[in-house]
């Protein structure tokens, strides 16, 4: 582990010698380290510092551009949170789509696109490495009924058939 610590270290140093030159700074309140590993056994965390300061290793999750990191990479923490906001969103779309008090039949694929679509598709290419048992928990989602159109999915509504 030294050796990469010592890479990971000439890196960093770099890094923050070429960002003093263009006047950028790191935040080092936010700055954190993941030890991302897949080896099973107990083996010591990286020790990397920014100048003299030692970063923190965060030894469960982060988040990093809206996902969620965990240090196995399986993802299963931020499939859960999308799960939860996509259920959430479904929910408000079912609202809007039923006969009593709905929105027209035109604007429902668009509010479905900008609620749920943007949040399935962003990551998508990250979390698609996740083991097959956390993806499947998006795919009703994908597949699900409205009350305004019994029989009828989101997909038919779009042209495309199942």
């Amino acid at each position: 582990m030294t050796y990469i610590e010592w890479q990971l270290l000439t890196v960093l140093n770099r890094l923050l010698k070429g960002t003093t030159a263009n006047s950028f700074n790191f935040s080092l309140s936010k700055t954190v380290c993941m030890h991302l590993c897949c080896q099973r056994g107990i083996h010591p965390d990286p020790e990397l510092c920014i100048g003299k300061v030692v970063l923190p290793v965060v030894p469960d999750e982060t988040k990093f551009l809206w996902l969620i990191f965990d240090c196995k990479l399986t993802f299963i923490p931020h499939i859960k949170q999308l799960h939860v906001k996509c259920t959430r969103a479904l929910n408000i779309l079912h609202v809007l789509s039923s006969t009593i008090r709905g929105v027209d039949r035109c604007s429902v694929p668009k509010i479905y696109h900008s609620l749920l679509c943007l949040k399935l598709d962003y990551g998508s290419l990250v979390y698609g490495f996740a083991r097959p048992p956390p993806q499947r928990c998006c795919t009703p989602f994908i597949i699900r009924d409205f009350g305004s159109s019994p029989g009828l999915s989101v997909f038919t509504w779009f042209g495309a058939h199942t």
